[in-house]
């Protein structure tokens, strides 16, 4: 008679994991005299931390450690007798990471009976596990501190956003124009009339996504990638034709016209909406966004012109500012600012650190 596989189960926080089942490289062998298996001895506990001495390790372990059939990323050493992984746990996480007086590190080492060393402050390297109870405590352990990750990506803001450069001199022209009938116009509301709501000319740019990204090293090593592949899809829609933006009238986030965030101007062409789709999917799919899955909708095109953040920053307001497009809307509901070919992608920080006179910092780019 034959029964099904039966795997285990284990909680971490609320939620249950399936353990995975494996088989000891040292397999447990029936004594002659005894019914009970031989249990396996260990030998003393590893030096797992850099600033003490090595321990001696007898010539039967000096052998290259083994890879996992379960996890690629466990390592198994002596026999069967240790294991160890590595995983990158982001600098700007480590705080979090440790909790106070290292009190979250110090629970996760205890639960998982593993111990986990972390890279010193100004070095860039893996936190390293080992266990010498089981290959399950490292599998644990990663399993943890990936739930850790996901879970922080999720609260963190965000921090860069993908775009089409739109800092075109036609462009900025028209946008000048808009800027100073505003500005100078009597018939605008007064809430209109603070340079600070506009965006900088040289900003401008048509957003395709916001990401979050942890590690300026790792992270944007894995978004050239993440462009390279891109760049070939989005050339299959070209089909060597150029993208051309049409960018004309305006537009608000929300419903009531008095009490505006958000102007932005449209924008219209062939394949930019479909390019525009492509890019936040991919950028989904890569795992650098807040979102889990790809939408069924279509990223709005848009290109900000006025932003009543910037002046609820600029002045530290307590509550979020806001103006009355109103007027603007019924005499510039149709303003054209230009055509233009684009040929460049972008990944940016929300914060730049360069001159409103120039564009954000482009810290990786897609041509085509």
């Amino acid at each position: 008679m034959s029964y099904p596989l039966v795997a285990g189960i284990y909680e971490i926080d609320g939620r249950q994991y399936r353990k995975t089942p494996y088989q000891s490289l040292v397999p447990e062998t029936n004594s002659a005299s005894s019914k009970k298996p031989n249990r396996e001895k260990f030998r003393d506990v590893p030096d797992v931390y850099e600033d003490e001495p090595a321990c001696t390790i007898s010539s039967e372990s000096q052998k290259p450690p083994e890879i996992s059939q379960i996890d690629p990323r466990i390592l198994i050493h002596s026999n069967g007798k240790k294991w160890t992984a590595e995983i990158n746990v982001p600098a700007s996480l480590m705080g979090k990471f440790f909790g106070q007086n290292r009190r979250s590190l110090k629970i996760l080492e205890d639960e998982t009976g593993c111990k986990i060393k972390t890279p010193r402050k100004e070095k860039h390297a893996p936190c390293e596990i080992t266990s010498i109870q089981s290959l399950e405590n490292v599998q644990r352990c990663l399993d943890r501190i990936e739930i850790f990750l996901v879970d922080a990506k999720r609260t963190m803001r965000i921090t860069h956003f993908i775009a089409f450069p739109c800092d075109h001199p036609e462009i900025q022209e028209n946008f000048g124009f808009f800027r100073d009938a505003i500005l100078s116009g009597d018939h605008f509301d007064a809430s209109c009339k603070k340079e600070k709501l506009f965006t900088s000319p040289a900003r401008l740019h048509l957003t395709l996504e916001t990401v979050v990204i942890f590690d300026e090293v790792e992270d944007l090593e894995k978004i050239e990638n993440v462009f390279e592949d891109l760049k070939m899809e989005i050339s299959k829609i070209l089909n060597s034709k150029p993208l051309i933006l049409d960018i004309q009238g305006i537009d608000i986030m929300n419903d009531d016209p008095s009490n505006v965030n958000v102007l932005y101007a449209k924008i219209k062409g062939e394949n930019v909406q479909k390019i525009a789709n492509l890019t936040r999917d991919t950028f989904i799919q890569a795992g650098f966004t807040k979102s889990t899955s790809e939408s069924e909708e279509d990223v709005k095109l848009h290109m900000t012109l006025m932003n009543a953040r910037y002046v609820s920053q600029a002045e530290n307001l307590k509550s979020r500012y806001s103006f009355d497009a109103t007027a603007i809307l019924e005499e510039m509901k149709e303003m054209y600012f230009g055509t233009v070919q684009v040929s460049q992608i972008c990944l940016c920080p929300l914060n730049s650190t360069t001159s409103k006179q120039q564009f954000y910092t482009k810290l990786a780019t897609l041509n085509f």
